[in-house]
């Protein structure tokens, strides 16, 4: 389980140690979302891999996993030193880190590489033969080249590139060292066309000149060189007999992650349709393996072979792009799952049984064309879990709803899902399945309606990826058994004629909003929402609205909302007055009436300009003319919020003060305190998303988002039927869940813990309790056991004062970590009370005060604030010194200001800090 020290430790001290009181913490469900693998002679049974951007590492050879490296996020590709067991290499979010302690602690590495706002490093060579030397290619700033094992980097010339050229991959060759390969991608003009370069050096990497170029696409995946000849291998359909001087045509190569296994003349392929071996470098391959199936049915979408060192017989390892890490029998092609605490799964849908809080339903999604598990299932509240894809045909499911007329037992519960049916990619059209399935045992077994009842509709890619599910209570058969109205979104297909003239609308191929009168057994169209525009005969899309999420009115279930984000085209003159929003149906969908009056503009200088994405919309359970929708650019990338509507949708405000993060993903409301509202915000390393709560029906919103990864969450649920709420959030690591318990003063640390601060509860003895002052937080540090003070872990007292008076008076997530869990700090520097996380709302200016309890500094102690050098720039972020920062006895003061380096929110008036102090000491009081 991975959770924050700063909460358990706190509990366990109080006396109220539970789960996931009071912080988040997750536990699955274990998978793996696969980016890279590493293995070393020097550690035969350690294993590196980056999934789901995070490290995890194994050191019994894939039997159970630990993650490592917390601070690190979005980590592409690692690597394992061949002769020193404890040296890796990483890079995270287009910059280069280094461990020597095996992956526990991480620091920065690369001196001379492109700085942190501007790297985007995409891959990494080292020499096998002097580890000294490495190689790394930045996408845009091209090759950089270390002889010191990373520690400092020179650029590379490569000459005679064309402009826009994308720098992908690099390889040194493990015969011989001097000979290096890079791969290039160039888009030509004035049409944009991918074309694959491949480039040569014999002296290492100090010089490079072309081999190969005018290969159409840019397919992932590399290079391979044999251990055995001179023969090298691409993935794009190339293949060399003389290590790369000449090439050839190959067509059975496209797009595969390749590897020989040293010694042999095995040339392996891991790809989407599975694994696959080749004798002959790559003239022809067979499938080859059994076992590596993540969804009952289909072969694994794999991303990465490797081979355990020294293994007699040989053991084999494979990482799916979306599923799990295969580890091989000795000396078999028999490959078995091996998981334990690989918690990298990707849930974009969750939810809780009504009436059993212990069954909670997780769905995998963002998979593209591959196959991955889809769905998980729980009855142990997410403790353990157990994948649930009998019948299912879903690679990914982006919503699970549960008929509450169905719910007095689990075993009879019926339940619906929505998705897409996407892989393998070599699937005959008419043989994938509708995007939406149904179970009536609870989640056990799903089926499929046929294409049939799906009237015009040829196969079900016309469909494109289900959304969202809505069941219309109201809708029993003589008010007894399932629910028999069901609504369905999704993306559908909406294409501009091919020839003609003018501005049209498009034809919809495919519609976005579907119905069933009869239990899902049959559906029928109900869009008629607008299709867009386009330019007749341009052979480009125009922009259209694509259905999101459906509410419907449960006093008068004819009236149904669907919320809508506008699908781009790439003529920008036909996307600025689409229709696009939220619309409205008073005849149960028959049609619709756009309701998006007083939601922001694309363009706000334009009033006929399209409205930004709505992502979410829930509805009032008590009063239905109340509604809330989740407006967010339709770009991407900038700060989401929340609207509201008291009017059925006639008029909409903002009512989203206190939200940060990026886009709003999902809303909540709780079902038995309408004035309890949820949103669950996307974020990066620079600006964290995270979970917000409001207890005033959208007045005013609070994080709650303490030990949530930085990206955050994409589905929230809450489970309400047990003695205290529950809440789940969806990450790109796993399904997280939070034990709430009253924190009145909405200030991180619940009441019961700061009521247990020094002085009778109040830590900064001003007088007050610190449970009841929202501008004053009390926690415990998750210091390490070595600087422990007396009674264990001290106690830290946070008080903010805000410049002007009367200002910054909110504080939230006011929590500690560990250093290491917050990113990597350069070599040296220790971290020996942790550090503290706060948020300030409506917060430019603030004085703050940190005092230590039971602790001592000396002159050699500095505070360290981590956070973004650039604002809202995730390469930026870095350690610095708090420059304004001074200690008295066991006190730090020091001011925050809004929008200066170290400041983790983008947003105005809000600041993020995280940060502490830190000594170049072993041991602490100066003895060394």
């Amino acid at each position: 389980m991975i959770r924050i020290a700063l909460i358990s430790l706190l509990l366990s001290a109080s006396g109220l140690a539970s789960s996931a009181v009071g912080s988040w913490s997750t536990t699955g469900p274990e998978a793996a979302q696969g980016f890279d693998m590493s293995v070393s002679p020097a550690a035969p049974d350690a294993i590196l891999l980056a999934a789901s951007g995070a490290i995890f590492k194994s050191t019994n050879a894939g039997t159970s996993w630990t993650r490592q490296g917390l601070g690190l996020n979005y980590v592409t590709h690692v690597w394992m030193h061949p002769t020193l067991a404890n040296t890796h290499l990483a890079l995270s979010a287009g910059r280069l880190y280094r461990s020597t302690n095996g992956g526990v602690s991480w620091g920065t590495a690369g001196a001379g590489l492109p700085s942190a706002s501007t790297a985007s490093l995409v891959r990494m060579s080292v020499d096998a033969a002097n580890p000294s030397n490495v190689l790394v290619i930045d996408i845009n700033a091209g090759v950089f080249r270390s002889t010191n094992g990373g520690t400092n980097f020179t650029a590379v010339t490569v000459s005679g590139l064309d402009s826009g050229t994308r720098y992908e991959d690099i390889k040194h060759d493990p015969n011989n060292p001097l000979n290096v390969l890079m791969a290039l991608c160039s888009f030509t003009t004035p049409t944009p066309t991918a074309q694959k370069s491949y480039f040569r050096s014999v002296d290492g990497g100090l010089t490079f000149a072309p081999v190969a170029s005018s290969l159409a696409g840019c397919a992932a995946g590399g290079f391979a060189f044999s251990t055995t000849s001179t023969d090298v291998v691409a993935s794009d359909q190339l293949r060399s007999a003389d290590s790369g001087a000449t090439w050839s045509f190959a067509s059975n190569l496209n797009g595969e992650w390749l590897s020989y296994r040293n010694g042999v003349n095995a040339l392996y392929s891991a790809n989407a349709a599975g694994l696959r071996l080749s004798t002959d470098h790559g003239a022809t391959f067979s499938t080859v393996g059994s076992g590596y199936i993540d969804n009952g049915v289909d072969p694994s979408s794999l991303r990465a072979i490797a081979f355990k060192p020294s293994a007699t017989p040989e053991v084999s390892y494979l990482l799916s792009s979306a599923g799990s890490f295969f580890k091989s029998g000795a000396g078999t092609s028999v490959y078995t799952a091996s998981n334990s605490g690989l918690i990298a799964s990707n849930i974009r849908a969750v939810a809780v049984h009504p009436t059993n809080p212990n069954v909670v339903l997780a769905g995998w999604g963002d998979v593209g064309f591959q196959t991955a598990p889809a769905l998980f299932r729980s009855t142990t509240s997410g403790v353990t879990w157990t994948r649930v894809n009998s019948g299912l045909a879903l690679d990914e499911i982006r919503d699970i709803e549960i008929d509450p007329n169905t719910t007095a037992s689990v075993a009879t519960t019926v339940m619906y899902a929505a998705g897409w049916d996407r892989a393998p990619f070599s699937t005959v059209f008419t043989d994938f399945k509708p995007s939406i399935a149904k179970s009536i045992d609870g989640g056990l077994t799903w089926s499929h309606p046929p294409i049939s009842a799906f009237p015009g509709i040829a196969n079900a890619t016309l469909q494109g990826r289900a959304r969202n599910i809505a069941i219309d209570r109201s809708s029993q058969i003589g008010g007894t058994g399932p629910s028999q109205k069901i609504y369905f979104s999704n993306r559908g297909r909406v294409a501009c004629p091919a020839t003609g003239a003018g501005i049209v609308a498009q034809t919809i191929l495919g519609p976005r909003i579907w119905k069933s009168n009869d239990a899902g057994a049959n559906w029928v169209s109900i869009d008629t929402l607008p299709a867009g525009t386009c330019v007749v005969g341009s052979n480009q899309t125009g922009a259209f609205p694509i259905a999101k999420d459906i509410v419907i009115d449960p006093t008068a279930p004819n009236t149904i909302y669907v919320s809508s984000f506008l699908s781009l085209g790439t003529d920008p003159s036909v996307t600025a007055t689409v229709q696009n929003g939220i619309f409205k149906s008073t005849d149960g969908g028959a049609t619709w009436a756009h309701s998006s009056a007083g939601l922001p503009r694309i363009d706000p200088a334009n009033a006929m300009s399209s409205v930004r994405d709505v992502l979410a919309l829930v509805m009032d359970p008590v009063d239905p003319q109340t509604l809330y929708a989740a407006s967010n650019t339709t770009s991407g990338g900038a700060t989401g919020r929340v609207y509201k509507t008291t009017n059925g949708g006639a008029n909409w405000s903002l009512a989203s003060t206190g939200i940060s993060g990026q886009d709003v993903r999902a809303l909540l409301i709780d079902p038995l305190d309408r004035n309890k509202i949820y949103a669950a915000t996307g974020g990066n390393s620079s600006n964290p998303g995270g979970v917000y709560f409001s207890s005033n029906a959208g007045l005013t919103w609070n994080s709650t988002s303490i030990a949530l990864p930085a990206s955050s969450a994409t589905a929230l649920d809450l489970g309400r039927s047990g003695p205290n709420p529950v809440l789940y959030a969806g990450t790109n690591l796993g399904l997280w869940d939070i034990t709430q318990v009253p924190d009145l003063d909405s200030d991180g640390p619940p009441d019961a813990i700061e009521s247990s601060a020094p002085f009778s509860g109040d830590g900064n003895e001003d007088g007050i309790g610190d449970a009841n002052q929202a501008n004053v937080a009390s926690i415990v540090g998750a210091d390490t056991a070595a600087f422990r003070g007396a009674g264990g872990n001290a106690a830290i007292t946070l008080t903010i004062t805000g410049i002007p008076a009367g200002s910054c008076t909110q504080m939230n997530d006011a929590s500690s970590s560990l250093a290491d869990e917050v990113g990597p700090e350069e070599a040296g520097l220790n971290y020996p009370f942790g550090v503290v996380r706060f948020e300030l709302l409506n917060c430019a200016r603030a004085f703050v005060s940190v005092r230590y309890h039971n602790q001592s500094f000396n002159p050699l102690f500095r505070y360290r604030n981590f956070g973004p050098d650039v604002i809202g720039n995730p390469n930026s972020v870095a350690w610095r010194d708090v420059i304004n920062a001074g200690f008295t006895g066991n006190t730090w003061t020091f001011l925050v200001e809004d929008n200066t380096p170290g400041d983790n929110r983008e947003e105005t008036n809000r600041i993020l800090f995280i940060g502490g102090p830190a000594t170049d000491q072993l041991f602490r009081n100066g003895f060394e």
